[in-house]
Parts: C-alpha cells; structure tokens; sequence
C-alpha cells in the first residue's frame, strides 16, 4: 500500500507541475502573504480568518475537480482500476498533495498576520477544513462531467455550507451553533489566529463537530468514487 500510495503521490506532484497548478498557487501564495504583511496593522483579524476559511485551506476543493476531469480526459482512472489501487488510496494522494499546498499557505499567511498564532489549533483547524471540502469536491466531481459543470455544481453546494459558517462571527458564538460544522470550522480558525484560550470542553465540541463532518465528508468522497475503481481492499 506504502508504495502504491507513493507512486500516486508523486503521479499527483508531476500532475499539478505540468498544469500549472503548483506555480499558480505558488504565486498566490506569495501574494496573499505579501499584501497581509503589507495590511496587517489595518486588517481585522476575522477577515483574514475569512480569507483562509474561503480560499487557503479549501484550495483543493478549488483545484480537485480540473484535475479529476483531465485525469478522467486521459483515462487515468481507467487504467488504476485494473491495478490493485483502490479508491482510498487514489483520494489520500489527493488529499496528501493539496493538503501540503493548504497548510504552506495557511502557514505563510498566519505568520504574515503578526498575530499571536495558536500554531497546534490553527493547523489542525486548517486541515479539518481541507479534508472536508476536499471529500465534498471528490463527490461533485464524480457527478459532473465537465469543467463548466463542477464549477456549476460547486457553487449549489459550496455557498449553503459556507454562508451558515458565518455564525462563528458572533462573539462569542453560541455553542450550540457548533452544529454547523463550518461555523465550527471558522470557530477553531478564528480562536487559533488570534490565540485565544478555548476551554477544554468548548474544543472538544468544535472538534467533533468541524472533524466528525470532515471524515464523514472524506468518506462520501470515497464512496463516490468506487464506481471507478469497485471495492478493494
């Protein structure tokens, strides 16, 4: 499994070199960085919790399903589905190679802030937040077929769960509202980028709620995608 998964990764590496997507990032990276170090004194530390929760930590989302459709344009699914690669596997390469690109930015945006940084929260929040939308962009992209038509879908899905987030601006948030597992998500975001102390059973609650839904995302991701590659072990 080890080396399958290495193989995958470095397929996934070579992949997003030869479409662009790791210099365009790359790019976006240093400029997002550059012009919150440049603004940070005049930025509100919830804006550039928005600007992490709506674009650095979800990129795979972003990118997932150009890269899905391509693959599917070069038969590469096609061609795995014979070999011992499983669905699991395929999506955790996918999931290794963004989340990098998710937790760089997230990094050099949290450093660019000058704020007190909870590093622990703030990377795990970071990374519950990909593993989530990058599980719900797997399955929009098994249902669509064209580019146009991701990006379509993307926004039915992707604009319900993400306005409810805004909940987490209320402060505090009622815990309650811990539910919404993006507002929980936006919640852990925002307490670690301004290096808040969050109580032990306040975390816990954010926690099961924002990682719950991530794996259970993760999986639907999965699920969604053995119809390509039929149940492996």
């Amino acid at each position: 499994m080890i080396d399958r998964l290495t193989m995958l990764i470095r397929h996934d590496v070579r992949l997003q070199w030869r479409y662009g997507i790791l210099a365009a990032y790359s790019v976006v990276i240093i400029m997002t960085g550059g012009l919150i170090w440049l603004l940070r004194d005049a930025m509100p530390g919830w804006f550039i919790s928005l600007v992490i929760f709506t674009d650095n930590a979800p990129v795979g989302f972003f990118f997932l399903g150009g890269l899905l459709m391509l693959e599917r344009a070069e038969n590469v699914r096609d061609t795995l589905a014979v070999t011992p690669v499983s669905a699991s596997e395929y999506l955790a390469s996918k999931l290794l190679t963004f989340l990098a690109l998710s937790l760089a930015a997230v990094t050099v945006v949290g450093i660019a802030s000058g704020k007190s940084v909870n590093w622990p929260l703030f990377l795990v929040a970071a990374t519950i937040t990909a593993v989530f939308y990058l599980g719900l962009g797997t399955f929009v992209a098994s249902r669509t077929k064209t580019v146009t038509g991701y990006i379509t879908s993307s926004v039915i899905w992707f604009l319900p769960l993400l306005l409810p987030a805004g909940v987490a601006f209320l402060d505090p948030m009622p815990l309650w509202l811990a539910v919404l597992p993006t507002a929980a998500q936006l919640d852990l975001i925002l307490a670690a980028l301004d290096g808040e102390n969050v109580s032990i059973a306040r975390l816990l609650v954010l926690m099961l709620s924002a990682g719950g839904a991530a794996v259970a995302v993760y999986y639907i991701g999965v699920r969604s995608l053995r119809t390509d590659f039929g149940e492996k072990s």
